[in-house]
Parts: structure tokens; sequence; C-alpha cells
């Protein structure tokens, strides 16, 4: 395991302070030391060297100063003052502007403001388990458990029961009471080491937040969307066990340190009253003393919210500051451990029926329950579906799952080192690795400057550039959303089930057949008299059923999910700014760090939010809000004036969408993105309404998309004429719409093979659009098998009302085939590229090795695609199936050879959209990337697109194809590769030119 070195900042403060000791005065200024701390007297200091002094006067004001706020570059410490911190260093002022994120705020706005981060970033297990332990203990005296609210009184009536059975079991292991579970010797000194409230509040919060969130998909349900209420019984169980190591680990570091902090204040109060040789020489002894403890408290802060971190990383600090008492734990013992936990809670959570009514009223049953997938699946938990629908239908569920991490509400770190940049006190990897150790190990040596990439700066650069935009939410646009959310009958608005808010009612299931004289079917025969449901009957009633839950517990998640968002949106109404600092996955590709509410999720995110700093439309404008809305219509491949138009044409819609959402026909609510039209109108509205368009101050992102962007992508690699012109590459009157042509391959094919005679054409002959295709087109170029297209396909046909479901899949089934072999005819020059590079990495995996190359933009790249080791945990109460991975198991061959065609392409697009906005950046431009849909103001979409082309000629006039197989063939030795697909004679010039290529 690679042991990442904490960063040693004293050193350059000890060189920056000797370099400039002979410009220092003699006498240490006043330190302006924040948050009430007094300033240091510098009466002992004066018989000591000037660089000295600075040493010493600074390590006293950081102990006895601000102690709350970091700040993170090459000399971790804290801040005492901008222009003290620049004296007292050697900074310069430009720098110190540069990086406005390292410094205490001198405003008390601002410093307020940085409080209520750290706050917002440190939230603690002990501050929730005490809340549910006094409203537990409160409404059981008064008797009024059922009156705390809908999802909020069932975590408190289940956290005293489950706080009991867990000190009950905690009491048995320690007195050494029988019987005990076998195991219990090897997971009772664990749970024993935790309070019985913390231990019911972690298990609590970690399993309902799962089951609510619909987090787990099996494979098979994979393509059918998200299962709410049902998790895999041994990842909830190391999910559990996780927690409570990390939780572990922090309270025997925390308890460290704070030794440590009344140590240091014993022996500084001792040298109090000293003066002289003999008090510097203990001076000095107590700074080296604080250097120690500030660098184990930086790491302490930086892990205090990485209780929702990985094992491993807590595991690795937690053995820098405990030593030898660090605990390790195997995933045995975490599951182990879990385990026991789930179960006290599946055994001891107990509801009543009518749920909500008091106690003792109607019947009980357990709210959690195990089951199996399947006959041969895993092993599950479940979470009653009453349950499920009733703390749905509160307004409480954000409490529940109340997100970890959350929008900041100051500028974030800037990225300085892979480990070090986004939050004040959170500590996040740049990359999301997926604990790739030799993902970690290129990034290491990239940041050394020993990779062939050159180094990460640009890469540092791209995501301080996307991370220090600042953002607001969109109030009038929320308060829309709160009224389809909660139901506003006023408005004629009932709860959901409008605007993509998914309905509140479920499903019903269909009831079984009555016995009747009747027709039925059975074996092939057909049968009469009088009869109840025969065999083939209950068979296809299970499996509508079926559909029927899937679908209830699909809407679940869907609403758990808006819940969550629409929780964390009024919770930073008010906020005069947000920001989102962002990392990578291992392809290169942008992400915010926090989940929940950011411009990458749904319509209602991306409606809610617009840019912090509102700039004039000026000339252009207004010209592009009108655009934009047609966009949201779906116009998107009609020419710009004519966009234009559609919105002018529209205009008396526009106001009334604005004025008054929910009256007449709610013409917003037609469009494919409701909540982000809504907001358009209302600019359109305001500025047409200001009487001067031209200086109306607009915040509204627009947004320009690529043309299928994977396939500019392939056919600037392959310099495909004929795939350029298609994906709008060259310059054209009309954009062009390749999902149209292939959709009007596929009919031409489909009504050929019609006449030949096919009876499954004859099925689909007239019913081939663009929509049916559209996202088979999509994700061709990220490597859609015929069992992924068949499955889009069949999904449309099902929206569309096709109800056999035997027909359904054999029309599917052609219509697969044909749109495969239509792409294929269509897209030869970017075939040929994908078959290249999905033989390079077969040739790759043969030999046992992981497929790495580097990114255009420098970032180091490795797919982490392993086969997963398997083995059994026995639990007390059942035994488990862990799947694990190592560097030692063999590489999974067919998932690199797959993989590798669109991840190369991911990380080539990726490069493109980090250049574009470190380049937005520096000219001043704000930015804001969704992978090939890049947002700024109305204002400045003209200088984006500039730049968006510049960047992709300067990106594709590298030989990139050429430059990745001299890397691979120097990274692997002795490995042979096939021949480079031949070139086309595009000219990648020409993209400047084209209108179309971004719009």
């Amino acid at each position: 395991r690679e042991v990442i070195a904490e960063p040693k900042p004293w050193r350059h403060v000890r060189r920056t302070i000797q370099k400039e000791e002979a410009m220092l005065p003699l006498k240490p200024p006043g330190l302006m030391v924040p948050r009430g701390a007094l300033s240091p007297s510098a009466a002992p200091l004066e018989a000591a060297p000037p660089g000295l002094s600075r040493l010493i006067t600074l390590l006293d004001g950081l102990k006895r100063g601000a102690q709350e706020v970091t700040f993170y570059n090459e000399t971790e410490g804290y801040s005492l003052g901008l222009q003290e911190l620049q004296r007292v260093m050697g900074m310069s002022p430009g720098t110190a502007e540069r990086m406005p994120h390292m410094f205490l705020p001198q405003d008390a706005a601002q410093d307020e403001r940085m409080a209520r981060q750290q706050k917002l970033e440190l939230r603690a297990l002990d501050d929730a388990a005490q809340a549910f332990r006094k409203e537990w203990d409160s409404a059981a005296e008064r008797g009024e458990l059922t009156q705390v609210g809908p999802g909020r009184s069932l975590l408190v009536r289940w956290f005293g029961p489950l706080r009991e059975a867990i000190a009950a079991r905690q009491q048995a292991w320690i007195e050494g009471q029988k019987p005990t579970p076998r195991d219990s010797r090897l997971y009772g000194p664990f749970i024993s080491m935790l309070s019985a409230d913390k231990l019911a509040t972690l298990t609590l919060t970690t399993v309902l937040s799962d089951l609510l969130r619909g987090n787990y998909t099996s494979k098979k349900k994979k393509a059918s969307g998200i299962m709410a209420g049902q998790f895999p019984m041994t990842r909830m169980s190391q999910k559990v066990g996780q927690a409570v190591q990390r939780e572990i680990s922090f309270d025997m570091m925390k308890a460290k340190v704070l030794k440590q902090l009344k140590q240091l204040e014993r022996e500084r109060d001792a040298a109090a009253g000293e003066e002289g040789e003999e008090a510097l020489a203990r001076n000095l002894l107590l700074a080296k003393q604080e250097k120690e403890f500030r660098q184990t408290l930086y790491r302490v802060r930086n892990i205090t919210a990485a209780r929702s971190r990985p094992g491993r990383t807590i595991s690795r600090e937690s053995a820098k500051i405990l030593g030898k008492d660090a605990l390790s734990w195997s995933e045995v013992l975490q599951i182990k451990v879990g385990a026991v936990l789930v179960d006290q809670m599946i055994d001891s959570c107990k509801v009543a029926y009518p749920i909500g009514a008091a106690e003792g009223d109607g019947q009980e049953r357990l709210a959690f329950s195990r089951g199996l997938d399947s006959p041969y699946g895993p092993s599950e938990i479940r979470l009653d579906v009453d349950v499920i629908n009733y703390v749905s239908a509160s307004q409480e569920m954000y409490e529940i799952m109340r997100p970890r991490y959350l929008p900041m509400i100051v500028p974030p770190v800037p990225w300085t080192r892979r480990h070090n940049g986004g939050h004040i006190n959170l500590r996040t990897l740049m990359m999301r690795s997926r604990d790739c150790l030799e993902q970690l190990r290129e990034l290491k040596a990239a940041e050394d400057g020993v990779h062939a990439g050159g180094g990460l700066q640009d890469v540092y650069d791209a995501l301080n550039a996307l991370g220090a935009v600042p953002w607001r939410i969109n109030g009038p646009v929320l308060d829309a959303l709160l009224k389809v959310w909660e139901g506003s009958p006023q408005e004629g608005v009932g709860r959901g089930g409008f605007g993509g808010v998914p309905v509140f009612e479920d499903t019903p299931k269909v009831e079984p057949l009555r016995p009747a004289f009747r027709l039925a079917r059975a074996q092939g025969q057909l049968l009469v008299g009088h009869m109840g449901e025969t065999q083939f009957e209950a068979w296809k009633l299970r499996r509508k059923n079926k559909d029927v839950d899937k679908g209830n517990r699909e809407r679940l998640a869907e609403r758990a999910d808006l819940s969550l968002k629409i929780g964390v949106a009024k919770e930073f109404r008010e906020e005069p700014e947000i920001y989102y600092p962002h990392n990578l996955d291992f392809r290169g590709r942008a992400y915010p760090l926090h989940p929940n509410l950011n411009h990458l999720g749904s319509d209602h995110c991306r409606g809610v939010l617009h840019f912090a700093e509102a700039k004039p439309l000026g000339d252009d404008g207004l010209k592009w809000l009108l655009v934009h809305i047609a966009n949201l219509f779906g116009h998107n491949k009609l020419p710009f004036e004519e966009r234009r138009q559609f919105t002018l044409d529209h205009l008396e819609e526009v106001y009334a969408s604005a004025d008054r959402p929910f009256a007449g026909d709610r013409w917003w609510a037609q469009s494919e993105a409701p909540f982000q039209c809504l907001a358009a109108c209302k600019e359109v509205a305001n500025a047409l309404r200001s009487g001067d368009p031209a200086a109306y101050a607009c915040g509204l992102p627009v947004q320009i998309d690529g043309s299928c962007n994977g396939l500019q992508h392939y056919a600037a690699l392959g310099r495909d004429i004929a795939g350029g012109a298609a994906v709008n590459l060259l310059p054209c009157e009309r954009p062009q719409d390749v999902y149209t042509e292939v959709a009007e391959k596929v009919a031409e094919m489909v009504s050929a093979d019609a006449e030949a005679g096919n009876a499954w054409a004859q099925v689909l002959d007239g019913h081939v659009d663009r929509k049916l295709v559209k996202q088979s087109v999509m994700t061709s170029v990220y490597g859609v098998t015929f069992i992924g297209v068949r499955e889009q396909i069949q999904n449309r046909l099902k929206e569309r009302g096709w109800a056999n479901d035997n027909t359904t899949y054999r029309v599917a089934n052609y219509a697969g085939k044909v749109t495969m072999q239509a792409m294929a005819e269509l897209f030869s020059g970017a075939r040929g590229t994908m078959d290249w590079l999905a033989e390079a990495a077969g040739r790759i995996g043969r030999l046992n090795e992981l497929v790495r190359w580097t990114s255009p933009i420098g970032l180091p790249v490795v797919q982490p695609y392993r086969n997963l080791d398997r083995f059994r945990v026995q639990t007390h109460s059942q035994r488990v199936v862990v799947m694990g991975y190592n560097m030692s198991l063999p590489v999974n061959r067919r998932r690199q050879k797959q993989a590798f065609p669109p991840n190369y392409v991911h990380s080539v697009d990726a490069s493109h959209m980090m250049m574009t906005a470190t380049e937005c950046h520096r000219q001043g431009i704000t930015f804001a990337g969704v992978h090939d849909s890049f947002w700024t103001h109305p204002s400045t979409v003209d200088a984006m697109n500039a730049i968006i082309r510049d960047k992709f000629v300067e990106l594709h006039s590298q030989p990139l194809l050429e430059m990745l197989r001299d890397e691979l063939m120097y990274n692997y030795p002795g490995l042979e590769l096939p021949d480079l697909p031949a070139k086309g004679s595009l000219d990648i010039a020409r993209v400047r030119e084209s209108p179309y290529f971004f719009s």
C-alpha cells in the first residue's frame, strides 16, 4: 500500500524566514490574532535574532490564535491576518491576492461565513446521537413519541429500543454472560469501544440512508433502474462496520490530540515568566513540540469528516497518529461488527399499524426483514413498503438522509497537490481512483515530475477554474418546485406527477382472479368452466405485480433523491454565494464533490441554480436566451435564426409562464426541461420589460452542447470527412443531425426487409424515428453492445404502449441488429479507430497488465478492472460472501478490452473541457462544464464559442493516436500493435468556421 507522506510545512517556514531575515524589522510587529486571541508579548523575544523572533512569534500566535481555520499551501499553518503573514513569511502581495482562500478573512461577515463553512464540514455523529437521545427521552417522558413528525418519529422511536438492545449486548460481552454468539469474542471488544447511543445512531442513519435512496442495483436490475427499500446484507454489514471503525479511530485520535494539547499548555504556563537564554532555549523546545502537535492536529482536522470515506484512508491516517495503538480492521471484522448491529436493528425496530398511531394501538410488526433477491441470490435487508411510503410522504426525509457533503459557502481551497484542495477541513483526493493503487502511484509520479505527462499543473488549473465559479439558489424557481413537491390546491397543483416530479401514490397491485365461469388458456388448451386462476395466469400475475412493485420502489428512490436535493436547496437558499469544488473520475472527467445538488444533476437541480454574478446581456445576450428556450424544447437542430423565431412566436406564453406558471396551459412544462425553461422564461420576460435589455443583468447560464461529442472526437482522430460532416465539424447552413440520419437509414432497411417478408420488420415498419435510435447512437461511441442496444429500443417501444412482452422483445431484437448494422455503415471511420483501440487493449490484457495511458492534458489514466476475489465470512446469523480487490488478482481481459475505446475518448473529451475551462477563466469568462455541455453567461456565449473551437483545434492538431501508440509500446516492452487505421483528409482547422459544432 502506498503511504502518502504529509507535507513538511515548518521546514519551508524556516527556510523562508531565514531567506528574508535581512528584510524583516528588528522588533516584531503586533500580530493581528483573530477570534479574540491575545497579541503575544514581544518582551522576551527582543534579544533573539530577527528570523528566530519571527518564528517564535509566529508559533506563539498559532498556538494562541486561530485554531479553527487552516490555510493550505506549501506552508501549512494557521492564518494570523493577511498583511502580517505577508511580512512575516515574505510572501508577495500578488501571491496572497491570487490565493485568498489561504487566509482568514478580515471582515466580520466573511469571518462568519468561514466559521459556518467549517461547521458544515465538521458535522459530527456525536451531535446526532445526543439529539436523538434527548428527543427520545423527552418524547417518551411525555408519551408523545408519535408526535415528532412522520420521518423523525420513526427514527426517534427506533432509537430507544435499538440503543437498549446494543447496550445489553455490550454488557453481556463485558460480563461474560452465557450464552453468547460464538464469534462475540471477535466483535465484542469493538462494539464496546463506542457508546450505545453512537452505535444506534450510526446504524440507523447508515442503513436507512441506503435503503431509502436505493443505492443498490444488482446486475439484473441495472437496466431497469434503482430499487429502493432493499440492500444486500453483506454490503450493508460491511458499510456499518466501516463506519464503526472510522468512528472508533477518530475518537482515539481526538483523545490523543487533546492529551498533547493539555501537555503543551502546562509547559507553556510553566515557561511564561522566564527570560534570557534559558527562556530562549525553552521556547525553541516548545516550538519543536508545537510543530509536532500542529502536524498531528492538521491530520486530525483533515480526517474529522473522513468517517464518510473508505476505511483504507482512515486506517492510514490513524496509523500515523496513533502509531502502535492504531486499529487495523480486516473485511471479515468489518462484516462481523456490522452484522451484529444490523441484526440488532432488525430484531428491535418495530412499527405499529396503522403507522402513526399511538403506541399500543394497532398491531406491531418488524419494520425491517431479511429476504432473498432470488432463490439463488444474495441475502438482502428490506424495509417494509408501508414504512417506506409513510416516510416518503413526509417532509422529514431530508433529516433522515442528511448529506455529509454539501456545497461550500466560501471559495474552495485551490488544488496544489493531489490530496490538497477543495474543502477547508475535509480532505479529498483529486481523483476517484476506485481504490486502484496503480492509479495512485501514477498520480504520485506525475505530481513528483517523474511521469511522461509532464506534471499535473494543467489539471489543477482546470479544477480550480471550475471550483471558483460562485452559484446561487434561484428562489422563484425553487418556489415553483416546492409547490409541485408539496402540493398547492390554490394553484391547482397536486403533489407530484408534474414537471418531472414523481407521483406520491403507488400503483396498486393486480388482484388475483376470483373463481367464476369463464374461458381460460392452460398448457396449450382452451378450458371452459367454473375455475379460479390457472397456473399460467398465476405466473403472469406474479410477473405483473413484480413489475408494479419495482416501479413503486423506483419512484420511491426518485422521491428520496429529490427530497434530498430540495432540502439542500432550502438550506442554502439565502446564501449569496455557494461553490462546488471538483475532482476527477479515473478517466479525467470532472465532477462536483457534492452529489446532492449541482449543475450536473437533473432538470430540478439545474433549474434552481444560477450564477451568483449577474452580467449585463449586452448586444447579443438576449438572442442567446431566446435560442436557449428553443433548445430546451428540443429544437436544437434548427438554424439559430429559426430557434430565436420559435421563442418570439411564443412570447405570449413566455410572459404567461413567467407571471403565472400554474395558470393556463403551463407552456413551460411542455418542454424537455421544464424548470430550466421556467427560469429562462422569467429572465426573458424581465429583460424585455426592463426597457433596456442590453443593460439587464442576468445570471442564468446558457448551455451550448456538442453535436454527439464522442463521434466528433472520433471523426477528428481519424480525420474522417464524412463522419465529421455528419457531426458538424465542417461549416454548413443548417445543423446536421446524426440521429435523424441513422433513423432514416434504419427505416430504409426495415422497409426493405418488410417487403421481403420479414415478419418482425413488418411489425416495426412505420415506427422508426429519431427518438427510437437516439440513445443507441449516443452510446455507440462508448462501447454499447448489441444487448444494450436491444434493451434501449425495447424500453422506447414500451414507452409507446407496446404491451405484449414477447412481441416487444422480438421486434427490439430485430431492430437492434439493424441499428448496429446502420451505425457500422455510417460511422466506418469511427469504427476503425474503436477496433484498433479494442485490439490494443486485448493484447495488453493478454500480458496480464492493466491498460494505462496519459490523457492529452497530462493526466495519467489506469483502467482498474481486475477479476474479483471471493471468500466466505460466517457471522453469528448467516454466512456471507465477500468480493475483494487487490493487485495480485488477474486482469479482467474482457472488461479491459471493451472499456478502452470509450474510456480513451472520455479522457480526450475531458481534456478538451479542461482546456476550455482554463482559458475561459484566464479571460475572465464564467464557465461551467457538464462533460460535453458548456455553460456561461448569455453575454459571453460568443467568446466562449471561439475558445471551444480554438481548444478543439489545438487538441486535435497533435497526433494523438500516434502518441498513444508510442506510449503503449513504451509502457509494455515487447508489445506488438497493429497498424493504425488509415486517416482521411479532414481539415481540423475548419471547425473554427462551423457555427453548429457546439450549439
